[in-house]
């Protein structure tokens, strides 16, 4: 081996280890918001990496055939630039957990007639039905609308159905009290403040005020030790502080503590200027349409006289400015578009699906001008779904291959459900919108991923409840029933396990607020949906 090759080497191992999983990983658990370090890096590392490449290939001055050696292969976790390499960094990532959330990003933004154009190529080579047949479980379930009867002209699961739901609900709870503990991570998305999310939501589906009040305690013993280790980084619901936040404002409430409600509700309106500060995004994950949920959430769960509006004014205008700004610098057909990581994600978790859903919630706010920049974009993004139904994870478009809420079909979804109702006159191009992403999502959805919310089955299932919801069609109740009854046999089909088993977004206790939600025929998927529209 040469000097240069020996060299080559030793630096290529270096920066594997700089951003190796263990890495990656304690980044994690220390907060959420170190990712960004870590993309900043591979940045800065990029073209070093590149350089590294040339110089550890062939030797040109050889006799020897031109084979780089196998050990100076670079490692796919530093270089996300062709199609082996992402899928080699998929593969690294899905063993923690991350890949689902957009870890993996791409360098160019290409124009719009270029997105349309591999949108256009990734059509052919897929044909009509698209996907990875890797990713999800072929779907013999029954549409059979015999589980379900009418009451008072509405379609219902049949009582025996109900208690089987309800009793394998009630075992997965004893499960996941059996297993959990205290955790370092304290987020609603995998950590510690989901589990008191769980009890929250379980305590707004009984009627007795004696378990109403005891689950609502047990949210609260979750919660408190996580408002002891809040950073002030990351400014969302789902990763940040305005998460526990807004949920101990929510449960001060509830359990007439108004003493410290008030002093937890005054962190979150002083949180807002930071939400502001530039160097955030405007993604549901991390960002400000993150921090916005937090806002709703409160004036839905606790009281709506309890957020100030100039709060929630500011915040929907930056969101709004920066989707021109960019949309407007960047030449892109959508009036109003947004960047993570620079790739323009497509889903709720990181894109524009997720923050324009979030500004409709908001609709009191918006102007005629705001509205019609999101129906437009609504109806430019529409254009992107594929012939299966579902929709690319990013622009420009690459495979159909993602079908979870995060990315995919059963995300977007709710998108267009709200549209129905924000924008009648475009209600029945939208229902036909959300009717392909239910047959996308019936086909597809049962994923090897397991049964959470962000990417598995009880996720997707919501989009089955939200369109029973506005059609009441019976058809799509029973689809959702059928999924839940798949997830009533968890852990039984081979799936591969998540890094937190118990979690909300990613493991069990986001299966049993499913579960509950079936059986209560909520409808509103967990920290992003709303029960009202204003």
């Amino acid at each position: 081996m040469t000097s240069v090759a020996q060299g080559s080497e030793k630096k290529l191992h270096k920066l594997k280890k700089q951003l190796s999983i263990g890495n990656i990983r304690r980044r994690l658990h220390r907060s959420p918001d170190s990712l960004d370090q870590t993309f900043d890096e591979q940045e800065h590392l990029l073209e070093e990496v590149e350089q590294l490449s040339e110089s550890a290939g062939p030797n040109r001055h050889s006799t020897e055939p031109d084979v780089p050696s196998p050990k100076l292969k670079i490692p796919s976790s530093l270089v996300t630039l062709t199609e082996l390499e992402k899928k080699q960094l998929e593969d690294v990532l899905m063993r923690i957990g991350l890949k689902d959330c957009g870890l993996c990003y791409n360098r160019d933004l290409s124009s719009p007639s270029g997105k349309r154009k591999d949108f256009d190529q990734s059509i052919k080579r897929q044909g009509k039905t698209g996907g990875d047949m890797s990713r999800y479980f072929k779907n013999n379930l029954s549409r059979d609308l015999d589980i379900l009867v009418e009451t008072s002209g509405k379609s219902d699961l049949k009582p025996d159905w109900k208690r089987r739901l309800s009793l394998s609900k009630d075992k997965l709870l004893e499960k996941f009290e059996a297993a959990v503990g205290p955790t370092s991570n304290t987020s609603i998305f995998t950590g510690q403040a989901g589990y008191s999310y769980l009890y929250l939501h379980l305590a707004n589906s009984t009627q007795n005020k004696d378990e109403k009040r005891k689950l609502l305690s047990k949210s609260w013993a979750w919660l408190r030790p996580c408002l002891e280790q809040l950073d002030g980084r990351t400014i969302s619901f789902l990763l940040g502080d305005p998460g526990p936040m807004a949920l101990a404002v929510v449960l001060l409430h509830r359990l007439e503590d108004h003493l410290h409600r008030d002093m937890y509700l005054k962190q979150l309106h002083q949180f807002h200027e930071r939400a502001l500060d530039a160097n955030h995004p405007d993604e549901i994950l991390y960002g400000r349409a993150g921090y916005l949920y937090s806002c709703l959430f409160v004036q839905e769960f606790g009281d709506p006289s309890l957020i100030e509006q100039p709060v929630l004014a500011r915040i929907i205008q930056a969101i709004l400015a920066n989707g021109r700004s960019y949309a407007k610098a960047t030449k892109s057909e959508f009036p109003l578009m947004y960047q993570w990581h620079r790739s323009e994600y497509l889903g709720p978790a990181h894109g524009i699906s997720g923050i324009y859903y979030i500004l409709l919630r908001c609709k009191s706010f918006l102007t005629h001008q705001d509205l019609q920049d999101i129906q437009v974009s609504m109806d430019i993004l529409a254009k992107y779904q594929y012939p299966s139904g579902n929709f690319p994870s990013s622009l420009p478009p690459k495979d159909d291959r993602l079908v979870q809420w995060c990315h995919g079909a059963p995300g977007i979804i709710h998108l267009y459900l709200l549209g129905t109702q924000v924008f009648p006159a475009r209600a029945d191009e939208y229902h036909r919108i959300a009717r392909k992403c239910a047959e996308c999502t019936w086909d597809r959805g049962l994923l090897t991923k397991g049964y959470g919310l962000c990417h598995g089955a009880a996720g997707n299932a919501y989009g089955f409840l939200g369109l029973h919801r506005a059609t009441q069609n019976p058809e799509y109740l029973c689809m959702a029933a059928e999924f839940g009854r798949w997830c009533t046999d968890y852990g039984r089909h081979g799936c591969s396990e998540p890094d937190e088993p118990l979690s909300l977004y990613n493991g069990l206790a986001g299966t049993i607020v499913f579960l509950s939600d079936l059986l209560h025929g909520r409808s509103e998927f967990p920290c992003f949906g709303l029960p009202q529209f204003d």
